[in-house]
């Protein structure tokens, strides 16, 4: 038995008796990922939280190209000489801003898996069904300094994760509104 397990075993006889949402009933053999396996395993939760936002980037980046084109196109001085190359360039745009905010999103993925301690660190739900999960690499360097127990921070970082699963896997209501905010 891993630190890890010891560390979810204590939180959940701790949150069984502080909290009124059960266990979550996902999938409790690992509870401990690699950097490689939380984005594995979160990429789902980023793409459904992730999709509606790039969405809205996207068709308001098209709005303000069709804009700036009718624009010129109404300009009696040199309306005809830009309207081919403005259209030539917004159409490069509209082919590009999908892939840009597509390698962003997942730079930033990279990023976060460097740093975050457990599947919800970002506060998002990013795992359906909802369960807890710890790196332990970044629990490591997250503690590198501490004059704590190894044993208290995993707890510490159990309790705060269990909690958040049970959360998100007990009211669909604020899984629901995290994701259309």
């Amino acid at each position: 038995v891993t630190v890890v397990d010891n560390a979810f075993e204590i939180a959940d006889l701790w949150l069984n008796e502080a909290t009124v949402f059960p266990a979550t009933t996902g999938n409790t053999s690992h509870r401990s990922v690699s950097r490689l396996d939380w984005v594995d395993e979160t990429l789902k939760g980023w793409q459904a939280t992730m999709e509606p936002l790039a969405t809205g980037l996207t068709a308001a980046i098209s709005t303000l190209l069709d804009e700036a084109m009718a624009q010129q196109a109404h300009d009696p001085e040199n309306g005809e000489a830009m309207a081919g190359p403005m259209g030539t360039i917004a159409g490069l745009l509209r082919t590009f801003i999908g892939s840009l905010i597509a390698t962003q999103l997942g730079q930033a993925i990279g990023s976060i898996s460097a740093t975050a301690t457990g599947a919800h660190d970002v506060g998002l739900p990013l795992l359906d069904p909802a369960r807890p999960l710890l790196i332990p690499e970044n629990i490591e360097k997250w503690s590198a300094d501490l004059e704590i127990p190894k044993t208290e921070v995993y707890l510490f970082h159990a309790l705060r994760e269990a909690a958040i699963a049970r959360l998100f896997e007990h009211n669909p209501r604020i899984v629901s509104y995290i994701r259309s905010a």
